[in-house]
């Protein structure tokens, strides 16, 4: 039977925000029973890429991964909430990576990228943390990670199941928090199990799946879905790029031109206007 080894945080050792779910809800058992796979999960709650006692690379030694095919590791969202420098959290990274790697060389390993956390008042994957980095540039991070150590990974950016829009409802603690439900943990498994599946067969990196939203624990009845209010459309704004001013001072150039061209046209309109009126009395006075 293929064997799956996962690390981790609080996500996977089954915490939804609320309560802990049962060892058969959490995400990794849950991507076990997609596939028919046997699972370690030895997941602890609050850690991270770090070199604590209970971090990545501190789990990797500590546990045997002698005999697994697959390891599945998924950390930082606390990173971004209680941070360090990023560079420290690559090395950090890149440490836990080469460890396992060196315990056991033939594991085939997946890097699940963090699903978005708000817990410290962020609203999107731009918004800085007291490090002064963001969400985005930690999965850019961890991508470069990924790559230099020649490992898979699963980047949620291009279609999330979670966003600070339906986190009410997608997390047991809501846009304030990070833990997703029940549901959520199902549709997150089954993602993850599809990228196995992917891997199995030899599919290098494809396109993320059609989106489907994670369904919810209790969906809310309702004998007119017609009537349901639709969201509003959220109009996006293109990003402002320093590099599109291709001459900043340009602006105030051609600014300071269109003023010197009315007043030159004011100017020439006042000259006319006088020629006009010395016609005007001359004429008078010939009479």
């Amino acid at each position: 039977m293929t064997k799956l080894v996962a690390f981790g945080d609080s996500i996977f050792a089954g915490w939804d925000g609320k309560e802990n779910v049962s060892a058969n809800q959490r995400i990794p058992e849950l991507i076990g029973q997609h596939l028919g796979w046997q699972v370690a999960n030895v997941a602890i709650g609050g850690t991270k890429y770090d070199n604590s006692s209970n971090g990545f690379t501190a789990m990797v030694n500590k546990t045997d991964v002698s005999g697994f095919d697959y390891a599945l590791v998924s950390y930082g969202v606390n990173n971004f909430s209680w941070p360090e420098a990023l560079a420290t959290v690559k090395q950090n990274a890149v440490n836990g990576f080469e460890a396992l790697k060196r315990k056991n060389p033939n594991i085939k390993i997946l890097l699940e990228l963090p699903t978005e956390d708000f817990r410290q008042g962020s609203k999107t994957l731009y918004d800085v943390n007291n490090a002064f980095w963001n969400q985005n540039q930690l999965d850019d991070m961890l991508i470069d990670v990924a790559k230099q150590e020649g490992l898979e990974y699963y980047d949620w950016r291009p279609d999330p199941l979670i966003t600070y829009e339906n986190a009410n409802q997608t997390l047991g603690d809501g846009n304030t928090g990070v833990h997703p439900t029940k549901a959520t943990m199902r549709a997150i498994a089954q993602r993850l199990a599809e990228k196995f599946k992917q891997m199995a067969g030899g599919t290098v990196q494809p396109s993320p799946p059609p989106h489907i939203d994670p369904p919810h624990d209790n969906p809310p009845k309702t004998d007119k879905p017609e009537n349901k209010p639709q969201p509003p459309v959220v109009k996006t704004v293109d990003e402002l790029r320093l590099d599109r001013l291709a001459d900043l001072f340009g602006i105030g150039t051609n600014v300071s031109n269109g003023i010197n061209r009315t007043l030159n046209k004011i100017n020439e309109l006042y000259s006319q206007m006088h020629n006009l009126m010395e016609r005007i009395v001359s004429r008078f006075r010939q009479r």
